[in-house]
């Protein structure tokens, strides 16, 4: 058996030996202070997903509500009752961000409402489309870091309804939920040193009142 240098043993000895070295409580803080940590950070995942679901879910539901308005006025009045009817729902934040297209049965464009900050351009897509898109497609525009997602519903007469809403609002929500974290990452970090502190003082309290017995 092939014996091993005592600078090597020494060496691989060295983390838990320094380890070992560093005082229980000590040890005990930083253990209950990782632990805390480690569930804030969980929680902010968890945080973070249930509210870009529920950002989804709010504007899935937005465009749905909206299509129906749009097919109404379509029924009512063709292509200008639907351009009035856009020019009611879309004076608000979220309604700056939809798309409102109406095209022929040859998916020509009767009427185009891009969302703020897109050009006609890019949705040319969607009069390229051939045969147009049915069900929901994801158009990027990479000048402004945006996604849009389009919906498409039938109308009279072979007409299309296409709905959009642009992922705007929703990423400026979305980036700034970093920021107040991180804000807060501090403080958190302090009030996991000082509860680790604490419950290591609680958790050494059984060893302290032993020893005090003993000595006395």
């Amino acid at each position: 058996m092939r014996s091993v240098p005592p600078e090597v043993v020494r060496r691989r000895a060295w983390p838990s030996s320094w380890w070992q070295r560093v005082p229980l409580s000590l040890r005990l803080t930083l253990g209950y202070a990782a632990l805390f940590t480690l569930s804030a950070l969980a929680l902010f995942g968890l945080t973070y997903g249930l509210l870009m679901g529920y950002l989804q879910d709010q504007d899935e539901a937005f465009v749905q509500s909206s299509a129906r308005l749009y097919t109404e006025a379509f029924e009512r009045g063709g292509v200008g009752e639907v351009a009035r009817t856009a020019a009611t729902l879309r004076k608000d934040d979220l309604g700056e961000e939809t798309l409102v297209r109406i095209a022929g049965a040859a998916n020509q464009t009767l009427l185009l409402l891009p969302p703020e900050d897109w050009r006609a351009e890019d949705l040319a897509v969607l009069e390229r489309a051939s045969p147009p898109d049915n069900g929901e497609r994801e158009i990027q525009n990479r000048r402004e870091g945006q996604n849009l997602t389009v919906t498409t519903y039938p109308l009279p007469g072979g007409h299309l309804l296409q709905v959009g809403i642009s992922s705007d609002e929703r990423d400026d929500l979305m980036e700034t939920f970093p920021d107040v974290f991180f804000a807060l990452s501090l403080p958190l970090l302090v009030l996991a040193f000082v509860g680790g502190a604490f419950m290591a003082h609680r958790a050494l309290r059984p060893i302290r009142q032993l020893v005090g017995t003993f000595r006395a």
